[in-house]
């Protein structure tokens, strides 16, 4: 039987898209034969690309129970086989988590992730039974999370930024400059640090509680109106590197 054609795809601005490495368009898809591996790769990466906080993981069970997977790799002999290959290729890194396995991409954060994991879940004590006991903190979960759905992807250089700022701010003051830096319409990790270092230097200013900075007395308008000459400022810079 022939496959039931699509009726074709809305305009560009009116569908989500997902991100797949080229590598994986590439080098990885050169190598495999197997249809059905292409199948599971390609819808593990839609699966973590729709995950939130830091790391991005999936689990095995996530896999099995998939509506697309469970119809297109039935048996499950075969689905373990595929995935393992798909490991053993080095396209995912799976870690072990209370006897749950658990998938990431692989990538260098991934790696790190996993070490890190690796490590503290040596140390769990019988009532831990999370992901978040053996990774990050929250705080530094939600910075990178407001990051990654903001401005781009999260680099290794640019996870070190992060940590690094918040041994001087909260993960809400990070959040808070990201959302200015969009505002602005100058989504790099650059803008987001320089909006960082004026705080440092003359604090952070008051935030009201719809959203909008600013106060009534003169000083802080005064402020208010050098914050935006020094955010004018690093815009023009960002945009001429």
């Amino acid at each position: 039987m022939p496959p039931q054609p699509i009726k074709g795809f809305p305009l560009p601005d009116d569908f989500a898209t997902t991100r797949v490495p080229n590598a994986v368009l590439g080098r990885v898809l050169s190598t495999i034969e197997d249809a059905d591996e292409i199948k599971l790769i390609l819808r593990a990466i839609w699966l973590l690309e729709h995950q939130r906080g830091y790391p991005r993981y999936i689990t095995r069970n996530d896999l099995r129970r998939d509506r697309i997977l469970s119809v297109t790799i039935p048996d499950q002999s075969d689905f373990d086989r595929i995935l393992q290959s798909a490991i053993e290729r080095g396209v995912f890194v799976e870690v072990s988590i209370n006897d749950n396995s658990c998938l990431m991409f692989n990538t260098e954060s991934a790696r790190r992730a996993s070490i890190e994991v690796s490590t503290t879940t040596d140390n769990l004590n019988e009532d831990d039974n999370g992901w978040e006991t053996a990774a990050v903190s929250t705080a530094l979960a939600d910075a990178f999370r407001a990051y990654e759905e903001n401005i781009g992807i999260l680099s290794p250089m640019i996870r070190q930024s992060i940590l690094a700022a918040l041994e001087d701010f909260t993960d809400e003051d990070i959040t808070h400059a990201v959302r200015i830096a969009v505002e602005n319409e100058s989504r790099s990790w650059s803008f987001v640090a320089g909006v960082l270092r004026r705080w440092a230097r003359d604090g952070i200013p008051h935030e009201r509680t719809d959203g909008t900075t600013g106060g009534g007395s003169d000083r802080e308008r005064i402020s208010q109106a050098e914050l935006r000459r020094y955010l004018d400022a690093q815009r023009k810079r960002d945009r001429a590197g």
